[in-house]
């Protein structure tokens, strides 16, 4: 199991392919690389992470210009368009190995039936549903940089950004429609932090998310 993503190393104009087998979070990743650096894309719970690794830099050479020679992959070119292209190939080699996820709006939530719902906080909830070791399928939102204004939503198993401004409501609308006798008060900026923390340090296992419930600022409210 890996690690394989794309990443801009600051001060670099070039982007970077790579994968590891050593560091198994996002939060990891980041101290491979100087500060600031900016991760495009990553996928973890890769089964075949250099095979993987291959195939991108076989498809980037196609589409980018490369930029230093070398066994690892450096390429100039539209980000976007990278983003793309590194989907799409995950797409098809990621799923030979590894279970479909489950598009977003699609999480199996049956296994919530045996927790007090009533003493969730959207912080667990969250943790429960979306960053779960134990319920891989589900792992379908994501947020990797701060200060930008995207989130990604997974959906057959390419990641695909969207506008925080359309992105946090939909997932708020989705969490109601998990426990539709709660009401969700919070602020955006306070859910979008937390995606962000949640992105780079991982999903935990449902024990371990158990141990750690507690309140947070984010509240349910009875309708």
């Amino acid at each position: 199991m890996g690690l394989v993503y794309l990443i801009q190393p600051v001060p670099q104009c070039w982007y970077k392919i790579g994968h590891t087998t050593k560091h198994d979070t996002l939060a990891c990743l980041q101290k491979m690389y100087p500060a600031q650096s900016r991760i495009i894309c990553v996928v973890g719970l890769v089964p075949n992470p250099q095979e993987v690794e291959r195939a991108l830099v076989q498809a980037f050479h196609q589409h980018f210009k490369p930029v230093i020679c070398g066994p690892g992959g450096y390429f100039e070119g539209d980000v976007d368009d990278m983003r793309d292209v590194f989907n799409k190939v995950l797409s098809v080699n990621f799923t030979k190995n590894a279970k479909s996820c489950r598009g977003f709006g699609h999480e199996d939530v049956a296994f919530l039936n045996g927790i007090k719902l009533d003493e969730l906080t959207v912080n667990d909830l969250l943790d429960l549903v979306f960053f779960n070791k134990d319920h891989e399928r589900n792992q379908n939102i994501r947020k990797l940089d701060k200060k930008d204004g995207i989130v990604e939503f997974r959906v057959n198993d390419c990641w695909n950004p969207e506008s925080i401004d359309t992105a946090l409501p939909k997932i708020i609308r989705r969490m109601c429609q998990i426990l539709p006798k709660f009401h969700i008060i919070t602020e955006s900026k306070y859910l979008k932090d937390l995606l962000y923390y949640k992105s780079v340090r991982g999903p935990l296992t449902e024990n371990q998310i158990k141990q750690n419930m507690s309140f947070s600022k984010l509240w349910f409210v009875n309708r």
